[in-house]
């Protein structure tokens, strides 16, 4: 792709669509699609502080202590065999965790603080894309400050009333601390 004109521009260090492997094959679909599992029931950092998380294998195990067999057919069981592993190593002299992959990465001097849009209203769909339809996550958007920028600056215009975005700051410091 090419930096140059408006059909085909790309900004630097933008991961949109950035849709990595994972070590285990977990269904965003099946769980917060099929399944209606809430995002802040696994993600529940997002509700308290900065950081949504990625959810403890504890987590996990809440439903899968009594669900231990895909629910769709047409997955494989290796995918769940590799989670039990991974729990029933925690008593083991070598506990393992699942290193997953990164989807959405901010810059280092960008600060996001999940908690003030949480308690905002902002759907997390709104900037994490439709989750509950993607077997795979991906980065939807673009993340870029003026794909933020642009969200913070409806709250003068007519938004969706959830939104509540009256108090939305433009203030640089906010996000660069």
């Amino acid at each position: 792709c090419s930096l140059g004109g408006r059909r085909h521009h790309v900004l630097v260090g933008s991961q949109q669509g950035y849709e990595p492997v994972q070590p285990i094959a977990f269904s965003h679909a099946m769980h917060a699609g099929e399944l209606q599992i809430a995002c802040l029931y696994c993600h529940h950092g997002a509700e308290k502080g900065p950081v949504a998380g990625v959810p403890s294998v504890n987590v996990c195990m809440n439903c899968h202590r009594v669900v231990n067999k895909p629910l769709d057919p047409k997955s494989t069981s290796r995918e769940l065999e590799k989670l039990l592993e991974v729990w029933n190593s925690r008593t083991g002299a070598a506990p393992r965790s699942i290193a997953w992959e990164r989807v959405h990465n901010l810059p280092d001097f960008v600060f996001f603080n999940h908690k003030a849009h949480v308690q905002n209203h902002v759907q997390c769909q709104e900037c994490h894309g439709p989750v509950e339809t993607m077997a795979r996550v991906r980065q939807a958007a673009d993340l870029s400050m003026g794909w933020c920028v642009n969200c913070h600056r409806r709250s003068g215009r007519e938004a969706p009333a959830h939104w509540k975005r009256a108090e939305a700051t433009l203030d640089c410091a906010a996000c660069h601390q």
